[in-house]
């Protein structure tokens, strides 16, 4: 079986018999990796699968310097969320990887990832889809998303086609002032979105060259914002930054992607000491956890022993109240014993004088 590695950036690329596979070291010594899959013009890195030994992390490093650059996609994703349109159901990793080959879309798109005009999504030439609760717009080849918050305020971003997946880029400019009614009365009339299968509503797209994330940042990406959904439409999140984000590369596309160079032994050294600190503090954590936990055992028993000497007390008080009840109840009857002893002896007395007389 013939494999061959290919460097990404700080991540090993190993193509196989059974497929991509992805490489890239984590902790002291450790190597984890996961599978990998091409959809057009992206490379979608799956999450982490195993983690084995391996080497220190500039040791790794220095076994990518003689690799050949991935150039099979011109980009890769990563942390990226994959939905079915129709549904909006989440795919599973398992799903993703499985997904039979896409019909081809019958859309125009060029490299909405590069740098294009903004030009003005609403101008009259524009085509208009809905898909859920976005609205998605075309004009000269650029795609755009609009939705409507809560609020009022009208949101609006870029948005790709790679791989035949619809990419949602992060929230560009954000308008107020009565466009609500507007925007939903626009957005009854349009038709369903259904030139892809699948839309991406969070992700990293990075370029394999330069590794400059086109999207945004991650966090960004993952932050979901309150908005409305007309007419039972799919709930699709959106990033919460008004501020405007290009999708353009701020590098130019000819600077190569470097790793910082640096002493092997230095690095090797960095590299334990924060592995060793890392596991001191986390043994310290454990250790007041410990702790903590004891304490609060100790204090549960307490107050148990606390309860139980109080229910053994309470018993014994109501013990000695029955205890007398029942010395007065025998002594009672021990009284109304002799009275009635006593009235016999009486009327006989007085009828032996009766007698005598």
């Amino acid at each position: 079986m013939r494999i061959t590695t290919y460097r990404l950036g700080e991540r090993r690329i190993v193509q196989a018999g059974d497929g991509l596979w992805w490489e890239a070291h984590a902790g002291i010594g450790a190597l984890q990796s996961g599978r990998c899959i091409v959809r057009g013009s992206l490379l979608f890195l799956f999450p982490s699968e195993r983690e084995e030994p391996g080497y220190l992390k500039r040791e790794f490093l220095e076994s990518l310097h003689g690799l050949a650059e991935w150039d099979r996609t011109k980009y890769y994703c990563s942390n990226y969320s994959i939905h079915d349109c129709r549904s909006g159901r989440r795919l599973t990793d398992k799903e993703f990887f499985e997904w039979p080959r896409y019909r081809a879309v019958s859309i125009d798109h060029c490299d909405s990832w590069a740098s294009v005009s903004r030009g003005n999504p609403h101008s009259l030439d524009a085509r208009s889809f809905k898909l859920g609760q976005h609205e998605i717009i075309q004009r000269n080849g650029q795609w755009w998303w609009n939705t409507c918050s809560v609020s009022g305020t009208l949101r609006e971003g870029r948005c790709a086609v790679e791989g035949e997946i619809l990419f949602f880029g992060v929230c560009e400019r954000a308008e107020s002032g009565g466009l609500k009614e507007s925007f939903l009365e626009r957005f009854r009339h349009l038709p369903q979105w259904n030139s892809t299968n699948l839309f991406c509503p969070s992700c990293a797209i990075y370029d394999c060259r330069t590794g400059e994330n086109l999207i945004g940042l991650e966090e960004d990406m993952h932050l979901a914002g309150p908005a409305v959904i007309p007419d039972g439409g799919v709930p699709i999140p959106f990033a919460k930054t008004a501020s405007p984000l290009p999708l353009a590369m701020h590098s130019p596309p000819s600077a190569p992607f470097r790793t910082p160079r640096r002493s092997s032994c230095v690095d090797s050294t960095l590299s334990l000491l924060e592995g060793l600190a890392g596991k001191a503090f986390a043994e310290i954590h454990r250790m007041k956890e410990g702790v903590l936990k004891w304490r609060m055992r100790r204090k549960k028993r307490s107050l148990e022993m606390q309860n139980h000497r109080f229910h053994v007390k309470k018993w014994i008080a109501w013990g000695g109240v029955v205890i007398l009840m029942v010395r007065f109840l025998l002594l009672f009857l021990h009284r109304l014993w002799e009275c009635a002893g006593h009235h016999p002896e009486h009327h006989e007395h007085s009828a032996d004088r009766h007698r005598r007389n």
